[in-house]
């Protein structure tokens, strides 16, 4: 009788065991999941603060609207595009490209006429960060910054896109976690640029 007992002891602790597996690989889960839905929705918001600086900055120039680039970073060129579709789906006003988009003929808004009123259509060029050294697309508006460079020369690269030939442009980076932050900072103050909070 004695060995049944060391048999059941064995089995509860196997079992006891298993549980306690179970339980870590469910949290283990979970935090991914949360951490996943995070980033998500991370993505959510930065692409509508993009859209509501597009649009802001449009009703402030009253003017046509020129291309807009936007250098996703961390965010990832398919994920950015996706999420402005989805964002975009009632107006309609957003043409999205990519760099296979880029071809000799120079980008500009375009207009496109239904049957009561004419509607503007602005380019955004959504093109990973390493492309932006050389990339030179004809009157870009403004840049989007989605993550912050790592060195000064890069933010020279993907900011260096607008504003040239003399015309105005401006260029936005977007930040979404305090060391971003800092490390912003860190790289506009190496460049002798006046940092300003908003």
């Amino acid at each position: 009788g004695d060995g049944d007992d060391g048999d059941d002891s064995k089995e509860e602790t196997n079992v006891e065991e298993e549980e306690n597996v179970a339980r870590v690989t469910m949290m283990k889960l979970n935090k991914q999941q949360r951490k996943e839905e995070e980033a998500k929705q991370l993505l959510i918001d930065t692409v509508s603060k993009v859209k509501h600086l597009m649009s802001s900055n449009q009703t402030q120039k009253k003017k046509k609207n020129g291309p807009v680039l936007i250098f996703p970073g961390k965010y990832g060129v398919e994920q950015v595009q996706n999420e402005l579709l989805l964002q975009d789906a009632d107006s309609l006003d957003l043409e999205i490209k990519s760099l296979a988009d880029i071809s000799s003929t120079p980008p500009s808004t375009s207009t496109t006429t239904t049957t009561s009123n004419k509607k503007t259509t602005t380019q955004v060029y959504v093109i990973g960060d390493k492309f932006a050294r050389g990339l030179d697309i004809p009157n870009i508006q403004s840049v989007y910054i989605l993550s912050p460079p790592s060195s000064a020369a890069g933010y020279t690269h993907l900011a260096g896109r607008t504003g040239r030939n003399g015309m105005e442009g401006v260029a936005v980076t977007l930040l979404s976690k305090f060391g971003d932050v800092r490390k912003y900072v860190g790289v506009l103050e190496g460049l002798g640029l006046e940092v300003t909070e908003i």
